[in-house]
C-alpha cells in the first residue's frame, strides 16, 4: 500500500494505525510525504513512532519511508480521478510525465 502526500494529521495516523492492525496480508506500507515536509529522516521517523505501538496484523510487513521529489501540491496534474479510473493506461500510478 502506498500513502502518498502524508502530513502527519491525527486522522491520517488513526487510518494507518487501523490498517495495520487489520490488514492480515499487508507485506509493504510505503508513506510517501512531500518534498521539505520534514527537515531530516529522523524527524520524519519519529512522526510516525505511534505506528509502532500498535500491534499489526501481519508480522511480515514493512514500513518504508520516502520523501517525494515533488513538493506537496505539485503532483496534482497527473494525480486525478480520469487518470486513475482509465483502465486502457497499464498503471493509473506511474508518474509519466508529459509537457
Amino acid at each position: 500500500m502506498i500513502f502518498r502526500n502524508f502530513r502527519v494529521e491525527r486522522a491520517e495516523l488513526s487510518f494507518l494505525k487501523f490498517f495495520l492492525e487489520t490488514a492480515r496480508v499487508l507485506i509493504n506500507l510505503v508513506i510517501v510525504f512531500g518534498k521539505g515536509s520534514f527537515t531530516s529522516m529522523t524527524e520524519a521517523r519519529s512522526k510516525v513512532e505511534p505506528l509502532f505501538a500498535a500491534k499489526w496484523a501481519s508480522e511480515s510487513c514493512s514500513v518504508q519511508l520516502v520523501e517525494s521529489a515533488l513538493k506537496e501540491g505539485e503532483d496534482k496534474w497527473f494525480l486525478n480521478f480520469r487518470r486513475g479510473s482509465d483502465f486502457s493506461v497499464r498503471d493509473p500510478f506511474a508518474f509519466i510525465y508529459q509537457d
